[in-house]
């Protein structure tokens, strides 16, 4: 939409929704002559995926005349995933195991400004680009046993720890990770774009950028120490090259 004879805005809102998706895994080569076949796992652990999105932006140009224009935009959202996976019991119980049950929430957002030059240089048109993006991701990962304990024998062949079947397999259990995760990333950049014929074209540019990660560890029980961390990374990189078209 319009906001002015020189400026324009285009909003944007999505939103998905994929609650208990089934997860069919992979087939043996004998499963493939049964119609609708799946490992016993997938039934034994109740594989699926639920997973929700919604997302938010708002890109804003406005023309400051003939030579100079702004790009604004900005987005948000959110986004949670719970996965049920086939993972056997044995395996769940270690230590440093995660469980089967991946479950995670995420909150991100960013916003990127450009300035805009364009005019004529030698009777070519010449581009010039600055500006600046900016994004953040947060993240509350947690990770569940995919079973429970159980009063009755449980005839099911997988769903079992060594000889004991006292268990009851596809559902959500014990807290087995949890962590806060977080992502910032920051560049900045110049560009230069220069026609000096119909059929030759220069650019140049340079970027700086920056990333840090952070994991910050809330499960810490015997046998599962704290592995909370944090890394950075900087670069500045140049651009430098001529295209020539073989077509005028």
């Amino acid at each position: 939409f319009k906001l002015g004879d020189a400026t324009q805005a285009v909003l944007v809102l999505n939103r998905v929704n994929l609650p208990d998706a089934q997860d069919a895994q992979g087939v043996t080569l004998a499963g493939l002559a049964i119609p609708k076949a799946v490992p016993p796992a997938v039934l034994t652990f109740d594989t699926r995926k639920s997973t929700a999105q919604t997302q938010l932006g708002l890109d804003i140009n406005h023309r400051i005349n003939a030579e100079h224009s702004l790009k604004l935009m900005g987005y948000g959202g959110k986004r949670d995933v719970t996965q049920y996976q086939s993972i056997t019991l044995g395996a769940q119980n270690a230590p440093t195991s995660a469980g089967a049950v991946v479950d995670f929430g995420r909150d991100y957002k960013g916003m990127e400004g450009r300035w805009t030059f364009k005019r004529s240089l030698a009777n070519g048109p010449l581009l010039l680009h600055a500006g600046f993006t900016a994004d953040r991701l947060n993240e509350q990962r947690r990770g569940f046993e995919n079973f429970t304990a159980s009063s009755t024998v449980n005839p099911d062949p997988l769903c079992i720890n060594g000889t004991v079947r006292l268990f009851t397999c596809g559902v959500k259990g014990k807290l087995r990770r949890e962590e806060d995760n977080t992502l910032q990333a920051n560049d900045q950049y110049l560009q230069a774009q220069w026609w000096p014929s119909s059929n030759v074209s220069l650019h140049a540019g340079v970027r700086r950028s920056s990333i840090k990660l952070q994991s910050v560890d809330n499960y810490i029980v015997a046998g599962n120490l704290d592995v909370s961390g944090s890394v950075a990374y900087s670069g500045t990189t140049p651009m430098l090259s001529a295209l020539y078209n073989l077509n005028d």
